[in-house]
């Protein structure tokens, strides 16, 4: 991911997020998150998902970060999602 999308600046790179089966859909991911964002303000993150994982993906457009693209490691595609802060 790094090497198709390099890093700003003081970003920090954080995941994957884990969520038990029983507390998905309940906000939890973006609670999580908001927090993380609190404790780093102003500072630019980055995360990767892979194409298949439906739920985070949706999380993750839904809490804002942008996607960069699409990315192959081992055969296996993700998408790069990045927040500026």
């Amino acid at each position: 991911m790094l090497r198709v999308f390099p890093p700003p600046p003081d970003c920090y790179l954080y995941g994957p997020g884990c969520v038990a089966d029983s507390e998905r859909g309940n906000g939890l991911a973006a609670i999580l998150y908001a927090a993380l964002r609190a404790r780093l303000a102003g500072r630019p993150a980055m995360t990767f998902i892979r194409v298949d994982n439906g739920p985070s993906l949706r999380a993750h457009r839904k809490m804002g970060m942008k996607e960069l693209g699409e990315f192959v490691t081992d055969g296996e595609t993700y998408i790069a999602f990045g927040h500026n802060g």
